[in-house]
């Protein structure tokens, strides 16, 4: 009898170290074969391309055409900035183009003119050297009296000198004149004021520069706009991605590539799918206002974060997303 009851109690031990050994091994598959391929965080933040709105001129609101929280296209005209100011600078600029034009056709003017007068110059020059050669001739052959070569020469010197004026003269009118027609300098000055004023009054209207959502919008009319203050963005609709900040002692078999799921904690049950598209090159404490200093002596070691952004492939329009929202994000980093 003792020996059965010994037998028995063996076995049991046997079935029961057969047993504990299957659910050691079963755990351990569990383990390898289906949490081990991932890496999870719940440190996750749903972000977006976003497009700050600022005006490049000043000026009260006079038009606003968009509310807050609106969804908007590319091009869509959102709000005006007064423009009269604006119209005034271009019509003085147009007047001042043709001022400019008028100065410079009257210069040109004054170039024929001294190009006449310089060809007028040398032709009574060659006239006079011609009639000098002659009475000098006749004065040297006693035909004529001595005076008259010298009264012809004289007249030749100041036949010479009037026409090196008339030359000088027209030097000075081209460089007055410069370059002409539209290459004129400036011409090309008032043409360049004139389009400046252009842009300028184009300003006045803004426009949007992606399609997205306004957000934080608070404009009225008549608020005055200051160049270059930021007033609210628009979120882009077209991408979306989350950034993910594991511990560093997760990345050593991520990569960029790998496949992720991605829930999101205001949509419990949907699942997004991700891609990982960059992993970045720092951890989040490297580039913070006020990064920790470690060569004291009284140093912990803290595991560090590092960002890694993964981009949402299957946008759904029933699941608006909204950028800073929570996530939990699980990277798949074995085949």
């Amino acid at each position: 009898m003792m020996n059965k009851l010994s037998a028995y109690i063996k076995d049991h031990r046997v079935l029961s170290y057969f047993s504990a050994l299957v659910l050691c091994l079963s755990l351990a598959g569990i383990y390898y074969f289906i949490l081990r391929p991932y890496e999870r965080t719940d440190n996750a933040y749903v972000g977006a391309n976003y497009a700050t709105i600022a005006t490049q001129v000043p000026g009260p609101i006079t038009k606003i055409y968009i509310d807050n929280n609106q969804y908007v296209k590319a091009g869509d005209l959102l709000f005006e900035v007064d423009e009269r100011p604006f119209k005034i600078a271009v019509n003085k600029a147009q007047a001042n183009l043709e001022l400019t034009g008028k100065e410079v056709r009257e210069v040109a003017a004054s170039v024929e003119q001294a190009a006449a007068a310089a060809q007028k110059a040398k032709a009574n020059l060659a006239n006079q050297k011609i009639n000098t050669e002659r009475v000098v001739k006749l004065a040297d052959q006693g035909v004529l009296p001595a005076e008259d070569k010298d009264d012809a020469t004289t007249k030749l010197e100041a036949a010479q000198d009037t026409y090196n004026e008339a030359l000088a003269a027209l030097a000075q009118a081209r460089i007055n004149l410069g370059k002409l027609g539209d290459q004129n300098e400036e011409v090309r000055y008032a043409i360049a004021e004139l389009e400046r004023a252009q842009l300028e009054l184009s300003y006045t209207k803004i426009y949007a520069p992606i399609n997205g959502q306004v957000s934080n919008c608070i404009l009225y009319t008549g608020q005055y706009m200051e160049v270059g203050t930021e007033q609210f963005a628009i979120i882009s609709n077209n991408e979306f991605w989350v950034d993910a900040n594991y511990n560093e002692t997760q990345l050593n078999h991520m990569q960029v590539g790998q496949a992720a799921s991605i829930a999101i904690d205001m949509y419990p049950g949907k699942e997004f799918i991700g891609e990982i598209i960059s992993i970045s090159g720092a951890s989040g404490t490297v580039f913070s206002l006020l990064p920790p200093q470690n060569a004291t002596g009284n140093w912990v070691k803290v595991t560090q974060r590092v960002p890694v952004r993964i981009l949402i492939k299957n946008l759904d329009n029933k699941y608006p997303l909204r950028i800073g929202t929570s996530a939990n994000v699980r990277v798949r980093v074995l085949p």
